[in-house]
This record gives C-alpha cells, structure tokens and sequence, in this order.
C-alpha cells in the first residue's frame, strides 16, 4: 500500500503542470490597447517611462540624442496532461515593449506579444 501511494505521488508531480517567468513584471499584464494608453509619441517622457516599467533591460543608443529602449516578459508553462515521460511539452508566452526616444521623449513605440511551443523529447 505504501508502495502505492508513492508512485501515486511521484506520477502526480509528473504530470503536474508549472510554469516560470523572467523578465519586467510590470509588462506582464500589458496588452497593445494598455501600452497605448500610457505611451503617447510626441509627448510622454522617460521620466514617465521609468514611472510605467523601471529601468529598461536594453538600450541602444543610435545618435546622440536617439535611444531605443526595450523591456521583455516571458512566461513559459508545462500544460499539464500534454506532456509525457518520453516528451516536454513548453508553452511560451512573450511581450515585448520598444521604445524609441529623440532626446527624452517619445517618437514611436512598438508592442508585440507572441506565443510558441517547444517539444523536448527524451528517452
């Protein structure tokens, strides 16, 4: 019986979904419609950006006075009952915000968010 029980235990925690994340919490809830809202080219700051996310993760600097920043989220998940003893299932999802400043503010920003799988096969 106890013998049972802990392959019982172990095959739950294999099939047993998790997830991970990395990157700019604060982008994580963002959606185009949200991003556009905050961000008006031609007129917010990087003040205010910095007030919206914190401080990018990236920043290319293309002139003097032009700058492109760029924060990232990513959250992957393991969907439970997908994946299998032979194969790992992940399933990404990714936003990303870019920025582009002419001294300090905004001339155009970009939103994407974009989802993928991967599969892992094991033997």
């Amino acid at each position: 019986m106890k013998r049972f029980i802990g392959i019982s235990l172990i095959s739950a925690l294999v099939i047993l979904p998790s997830c991970s994340s990395s990157g700019n919490q604060r982008v994580a809830k963002e959606t185009e419609a949200s991003v556009s809202q905050k961000i008006i080219d031609g007129q917010t700051t990087k003040q205010q950006i910095k007030e919206y996310y914190g401080d990018p993760e990236s920043v290319e600097f293309k002139t003097k006075d032009q700058e492109v920043w760029t924060y990232e989220f990513s959250k992957t998940k393991i969907p439970m009952f997908v994946s299998t003893p032979f194969q790992q299932v992940y399933r990404t999802n990714k936003k990303t915000i870019t920025i582009y400043f002419e001294k300090n503010i905004v001339v155009n920003h970009a939103f994407s968010s974009a989802n993928s799988e991967r599969k892992d096969f094991h033997l």
